[in-house]
Parts: structure tokens; C-alpha cells; sequence
């Protein structure tokens, strides 16, 4: 018999050129973004514009520093991120953010490899992200218009499957023609990545804004380069109701995937001077279409959220 070691070498070398078995989604949102479904690539609000459109950092002018937290059952994924942008200081806006992302989707030996010896190992499918995301962008004729581009690297660390590091940019124009409402246009990945979770994608959009009271966003997003579907839009809409300055509260929709998946997502944020604490949560309705982790109950393969907290002035 093989030794252990040789096993997982075997097993190693027949699948690190397979497809990953998860579908390709969208990478992530923080916790206020999540709460409006991500449709903030106009209306931005915190640092996911760093990694959703660089532009909307100029656009913006406030300095945001972030650190939160996610977790989504059905892969058993945990996100940890920090980040900061800054278009208060003057036209030209600047924000890093990094992320590391470990992840183990729904896994069956008999489905996802070649070959493998049943009962000699047990084969995990672990996988860990680290993504360091660059932004820069330029406000013009007192931010009306905004541009911007994003600079990113990704180290992706498997268990199974080759490790890779890919470079990619983004880029994106924010439009507000009138004080209440805005137009923009995102890209990401423009160097493809190979990576099923960061496709080639542009994203048109709308956004209404009614001072602090109320905020709604309409994104459309285009993904040309998911291994599992042929190329299809994403819809996501979303909205933040303020009360007081204090509490926050928003809702929102995407389908994904040519709508064969369906969420609604909600939130909650608290504001204290310039801290802010925010919760999001996601839930799938509709028939699960995506593998399901077995050792779960069909609600918890549901559920995603995140929390974190965010400094702004």
C-alpha cells in the first residue's frame, strides 16, 4: 500500500487542473453594502468601493477606516478584512483593503476528482484567499464627475489544486448630474484571472440619494467568464432608510446566476459620532440550486452575514 503522503501527492497532481466546484459568485461585501444586496457601486457608503468601483473613493468625501468579519455556512467560509480610503483630503482619492478568505466548499471525492483511493485519505477541499486591493481615483468639476482604477493581487492557497498568484485592475466612472442622483460604470478583472470567484465583470448603475435620510442603488452585472453558466446579468437593488443620524436600516435583492438564485439580504447599522457598527445578513429563498453542505440543515446552507465596524470623518 501507498504510503499517506504519496496518496495525497497522487490525488494532488490528477486534480489541481480541474475546475473548482463552486459556482462563481460575487467575492463579497461589507457589512453595509451586503445590507443594500451590493448595489453600492454608485452610491459607495463604505470601503467596498475600493474593491466594487474605485471611483466612487473620490466621489466620496469622507475618510473611512474598516475592519469586519463574514462567514457563509454553505462553504464554511470566514473573511476577515481591513481597509481605509480617503477622498476627503482633496480630489484625488486613495484606498487599500485586504482580505484573507478561507473557504472549504461541498466536497465529495467520488464527484470532484479523478481518482482517489476510498479510505486511504481523507481528502479536504481547502482553500485560502489573500487579496490586497489598490485604489486610486480623481474627482472633476467639484466631484460631479469621477474616475478611478483599482490595482489587485491574489494569492490563492489550496489543499488539493495547484497555488496561484494573479494580478488584475479595475476600473470606474461615477456620474452625478444633480445632487440626488448618480449614474456610473464599473469593470473588474480586465486581466482574467482563471479564478472562478473573480470573473470578468462590468456593472452599469443608478443611485438616488436624499441627503442622510434615504439612499437606493439599481446595479446591473454583467459576468463574462463563470465556468458554469454562459455569459448573464446579475440584478441587484437595494436601500438604506436613516432615522436620527443613528440607526440605519436597509434591504434588498439579487438574483444570480441567471436568476436560478435568488437572495434578500437586510441590515442594521449604529452610528456613535464617527464610529459606526454594522450588521448584514443574506439568505437564499427559492430552490437551492448549488450543492449543499450534508452536515448542515438545508436553512443554515441559506445564510451568509457579516458585522464589522468603520471610522469616518
Amino acid at each position: 500500500m501507498p504510503s499517506r503522503t504519496t496518496s495525497v501527492t497522487l490525488v494532488a497532481l490528477v486534480v489541481f487542473a480541474l475546475p473548482a466546484t463552486s459556482s462563481a459568485r460575487e467575492d463579497f461585501f461589507e457589512p453595509r453594502a451586503l445590507g443594500m444586496a451590493g448595489a453600492v457601486r454608485i452610491l459607495g457608503g463604505d470601503t467596498s468601493a475600493v474593491h466594487l468601483n474605485p471611483a466612487v473613493v473620490a466621489a466620496n468625501q469622507v475618510y473611512l477606516s474598516s475592519v469586519s468579519y463574514g462567514h457563509n455556512v454553505n462553504d464554511k467560509g470566514h473573511r476577515f478584512s481591513i481597509g481605509a480610503s480617503d477622498g476627503k483630503t482633496s480630489a484625488f482619492g486613495m484606498g487599500t483593503k485586504y482580505t484573507i478568505h478561507t473557504y472549504e466548499p461541498p466536497f465529495d471525492p467520488s464527484l470532484d476528482v479523478r481518482w482517489y483511493q476510498p479510505g486511504d485519505v481523507d481528502l479536504e477541499d481547502r482553500r485560502t484567499t489573500h487579496r490586497w486591493d489598490i485604489a486610486v481615483a480623481y474627482g472633476f468639476l467639484e466631484r460631479k464627475i469621477n474616475v478611478g482604477v483599482t490595482a489587485r493581487v491574489l494569492r490563492q492557497d489550496n489543499a488539493i489544486r495547484d497555488s496561484t498568484t494573479r494580478f488584475t485592475i479595475d476600473a470606474g466612472v461615477t456620474f452625478w448630474p444633480v445632487e440626488i442622483i448618480g449614474f456610473g460604470f464599473s469593470a473588474q478583472n480586465l486581466i482574467p484571472t482563471t479564478q472562478e470567484r473573480f470573473p470578468v465583470r462590468i456593472s452599469p448603475g443608478f443611485a438616488l440619494k436624499i441627503g442622510d435620510l434615504f439612499r437606493f442603488g439599481l446595479d446591473a452585472v454583467i459576468d463574462f467568464t463563470s465556468s458554469s453558466v454562459d455569459n448573464y446579468i446579475d440584478i441587484h437593488a437595494g436601500a438604506e432608510i436613516t432615522a436620527a443620524q443613528f440607526l440605519g436600516v436597509r434591504f434588498g435583492y439579487y438574483g444570480d446566476r441567471k436568476f436560478t438564485d435568488h437572495y434578500v439580504t437586510w441590515g442594521l447599522g449604529f452610528t456613535l459620532n464617527r464610529l459606526r457598527i454594522d450588521w448584514g445578513m443574506r439568505i437564499q429563498a427559492g430552490e437551492m440550486k448549488m450543492r449543499l453542505r450534508e452536515d448542515r440543515p438545508e436553512g443554515g446552507n441559506r445564510v451568509a452575514f457579516t458585522f464589522g465596524a468603520e471610522l469616518g470623518f
